[in-house]
């Protein structure tokens, strides 16, 4: 965490602070759920442990990729994405939005801005990456159709195997419609 801000890093992608990311790395490395992190007291690596640790922070203050790519791995809500650099990694507020706003879940009546999660019909998403805004999306509203458009067939790559795990999926090209 430390060599992080010393580093001046920018936390936006996946985590929103030097701690969360810090957290998300060493679990990474280390094969565990970022909830387990607190498992780790006192923490205790091997050497072999220790080594790759250091070497995926020092990769991610000398690349300055976020860390979902290092780890290709995103953490939504608790499912896990794989990601690489073909796809954006949209900020943990937004599955949190979709949560809290509009899954009809709110933490009290009046924030969320749907009031029956069952009755929406269909949902596009813009710029999926992984597909998981359009898989949480589908998790919220059950009976909804979703789709996910994107201009870059890179990105839909990576997304329609996850969408399609997840949830039935159908690729189509938006730009001529």
């Amino acid at each position: 965490m430390s060599r992080f801000i010393e580093a001046g890093l920018v936390f936006a992608h996946g985590t929103t602070d030097p701690v969360a990311e810090a957290a998300f790395l060493v679990c990474e490395t280390l094969h565990l759920h970022p909830d387990q992190f607190g498992m780790l007291r006192p923490p205790r690596v091997t050497s072999a442990e220790a080594k790759k640790i250091l070497d995926v922070i020092g990769r991610r203050i000398s690349t300055r990729k976020p860390a979902a790519y290092l780890g290709q791995q995103d953490l939504h809500a608790p499912l896990p994405f794989y990601v690489d650099e073909r796809t954006i990694v949209p900020p943990p507020s937004s599955a949190e939005l979709l949560d809290s706003h509009f899954s009809g879940h709110g933490d009290d009546d009046d924030s969320s801005l749907v009031n029956d999660p069952l009755g929406i019909e269909s949902v596009l998403t813009s710029a999926p990456g992984s597909g998981c805004l359009a898989i949480l999306a589908a998790r919220a509203f059950p009976n909804a159709a979703i789709d996910a458009v994107d201009m870059s067939r890179d990105a839909l790559d990576v997304a329609a195997p996850q969408c399609c795990r997840l949830r039935a999926c159908r690729q189509g090209d938006v730009a001529s419609g």
